[in-house]
């Protein structure tokens, strides 16, 4: 076969199909018509590099019995020379078994190496899908934990290390027709709940999360003592002049005329809304009853959180007032022309009902918006009258009190911190995935446009990392703080959007015992995901563990006809030169001679088999596993798959095999020894 060179011709379609397997990434490929189907060359990929790696290294043999030869011969001691020159001068007689033992044993190496490779890809793919140990979806039904209560009731959790809650924006990015997605998770966590491997990032997660830690906008809010249930707020609003359309009976064209404010006394036109800020910069929009328009001044209560809450439900201390937003909504076909607004008083009770004053004093100051109709904001300015805050009709941004549309919207007018006007103004930063700097064309350190809440932003793309855990690593993704993203939506369109999401970081052996936790109330969780258990079912796959038996089966047989062939050649060789060596122990040679000369053939044979074999079944793993391993789903697995050796079990594969052939070689010596030498010469005479 070598003289007519079958082997190179072997590996030479063995190349093709390495190839041919990086250029597809999988030994699955797509017809013309999209139809996902099985190369026949790529399945046949691996045994054919076994098949040519193990032919092509037969030529090793010949090679290693010459420089055996020549290094024994110059030495004193005739055994080892005359196995050294038996190998040289008969080589062919040894490559059936050499070839049989070098087969075997790389394709053990190679099971086992996909099995360890298979099974570390698996739980890579775990942790990448969920992203850490727990993975929840906060409930939304009336017996689950509110999403404001959810930081301090996952905080006392037995066996909890640290939480992240996660959010969720959709941004178009570049020229991506698929869209892209801002992840939003509290900058100061993350490092110590995702779980990332290692190759997946330039930099660790702490030091990639620094930066969008440190560019947390500072926007001063109004703190609240603990435990604050409800907030009282004093309004004032006087109404000069009131106009109602109508049809004018002679020309038949609306007009307005002067209307009185007892025509809309009852109704319910005056609302607040309290928007605060947990420890984690998370906003939350709580709402209370309105008012009617028949009274000028209202002491509005809002309650923060929900009656019926769990015991114990409480705020990511400390607590923020961040915005008040007051409805001020006429009557459809009413307007007010002439009127003002002042937000006085402001005052806190926790669960016991007593009222404390609170200062909202803030020392960069309020600004006021207008969004009339549910359309963006505009600024208003306001102004301090008796120390409370006032806006007046015909300001900019403010030219009246309206009546309410056809849907019931009407006028939102919102004081808020000044300095939230201005804390959006620098670029955000931002870690961003490959996709995302493929789709927008950018490196690290560029800036990149993106609309967020409502509003073209600029982002600083200050790290990267090849995907974000829990996404889908070919959607552009950028990671953002969650407090910085909170403070974007709501400055940009009034936007408060709940946090839904949490990944859960816990002591080791407790993913369980919090998953099932999460589960039952009071938490009702809409959804858990562990590691753990993606992993378990990752690790069902049935056409992997398929492969995994054939190649164990293979390597059964494999080795089994190894063994039998070895046995079988070395008998043969034994008994074709029985008269050798009985002529050698007539000169002189001891039966303990023949049995080490005996020895050290077959242990030469078996230890160049065993180490070429070894190395063809590592090398075949390591250019063919990261190709040939897909998901049940027949894609390539992210992360990528890196090999695993389990040197381990390659020790106790080549121990086994040693054993066997040594016991192998024991048996023939004992065999050899039992001959009668004497009686084979008289046979050779006669």
């Amino acid at each position: 076969g070598q003289r007519l060179g079958i082997d190179v011709a072997l590996l030479a379609v063995a190349g093709l199909g390495f190839w041919q397997l990086r250029q597809y990434g999988a030994p699955l490929t797509r017809s013309v018509q999209g139809t996902l189907g099985l190369d026949p060359l790529l399945i046949a990929t691996p045994a054919l590099g076994l098949l040519a790696g193990g032919v092509a290294a037969l030529r090793i043999v010949p090679l290693l019995a010459q420089l055996a030869e020549r290094a024994t011969t110059r030495r004193r001691g005739l055994v080892a020379a005359l196995g050294a020159r038996q190998l040289a001068r008969r080589p062919l007689r040894y490559t059936r078994a050499a070839l049989l033992l070098m087969l075997a044993m790389a394709m053990g190496v190679f099971a086992v190496c996909y099995t360890a490779t298979w099974s570390s890809s698996q739980a890579d793919q775990a942790t990448f899908q969920v992203g850490t140990d727990v993975r929840v979806q906060a409930g939304r039904q009336l017996e689950s934990m509110p999403t404001w209560a959810l930081d301090a009731a996952y905080g006392s959790l037995p066996g909890l290390a640290d939480r992240l809650p996660i959010a969720h924006e959709g941004v178009r990015v570049g020229r991506s027709t698929a869209g892209g997605e801002v992840l939003a998770a509290d900058a100061g966590s993350v490092p110590a709940v995702v779980r990332l491997r290692g190759d997946l990032a330039t930099d660790s997660l702490a030091t990639l999360a620094a930066p969008l830690a440190a560019a947390r906008p500072e926007v001063q809010g109004v703190p609240l003592p603990d435990a604050t249930r409800q907030l009282r707020v004093d309004v004032v609003l006087a109404i000069t002049t009131i106009e109602r359309e109508e049809v004018d009976p002679a020309t038949g064209l609306q007009v307005e005329v002067p209307a009185t404010r007892a025509e809309i006394r009852d109704w319910r036109g005056v609302g607040l809304s309290a928007v605060v800020r947990d420890a984690r910069g998370v906003l939350y929009r709580f709402t209370g009853r309105s008012a009617t328009l028949d009274v000028e001044r209202n002491q509005l209560v809002v309650p923060l959180g929900a009656p019926g809450a769990p015991d114990g439900a409480a705020f990511a201390s400390p607590l923020e007032l961040v915005a008040l937003e007051v409805a001020v909504n006429l009557p459809a076909a009413y307007r007010a022309t002439d009127a003002t607004l002042t937000v006085g008083a402001l005052a806190a009770a926790g669960t016991d009902g007593a009222w404390m004053p609170v200062s909202s004093t803030l020392a960069a100051g309020w600004r006021s918006t207008s969004a009339y109709f549910g359309r963006p904001h505009q600024v208003v300015s306001p102004f301090l009258r008796g120390g409370d805050l006032a806006a007046e009709t015909g300001a900019p941004g403010l030219p009246y009190l309206p009546g309410v549309d056809r849907v019931g919207r009407g006028l939102i007018l919102t004081f808020a911190p000044a300095s939230l006007a201005t804390a959006t103004d620098r670029p955000v930063p931002v870690v961003a995935s490959e996709a995302f700097l493929d789709a927008s064309a950018s490196r690290v350190g560029d800036a990149v446009p993106l609309t967020i809440g409502g509003v073209r932003r600029t982002v600083q793309v200050t790290g990267s990392v090849r995907a974000f855990p829990g996404t889908d690593p070919r959607q552009p993704v950028a990671l953002m703080d969650l407090a910085t993203l909170s403070l974007l939506e709501y400055e940009g369109n009034d936007a408060v959007e709940p946090v839904l999401e949490w990944w859960l970081a816990v002591d080791d052996g407790a993913a369980g015992t919090v998953a099932d936790a999460l589960g039952r109330t009071p938490f009702a969780s809409a959804g858990v995901e562990t590691i753990a258990g993606r992993a378990r079912a990752l690790a069902t796959d049935p056409v992997a563990l398929g492969i995994i038996g054939a190649l164990a089966i293979g390597f059964a047989a494999a080795a089994l006809f190894a063994i039998v062939g070895f046995v079988v050649s070395a008998a043969v060789s034994a008994r074709e030169r029985i008269t050798e060596f009985a002529l050698l122990q007539a000169l002189g040679l001891s039966s303990r001679q023949l049995s080490v000369w005996l020895s050290l053939e077959s242990a030469a044979l078996a230890a160049v088999s065993l180490v070429v074999g070894s190395l063809l079944g590592l090398a075949m793993a390591w250019v063919v596993l990261p190709f040939i391993t897909v998901t049940s789903g027949a894609a390539t697995p992210f992360p990528p798959v890196v090999v695993t050796v389990p040197w381990a079990s390659v020790a106790i594969l080549e121990l086994s095999s040693l054993i066997a052939l040594g016991g192998t070689v024991v048996l023939l010596s004992w065999l050899l020894g039992r001959l009668r030498l004497a009686s084979v010469l008289r046979m050779s005479t006669d």
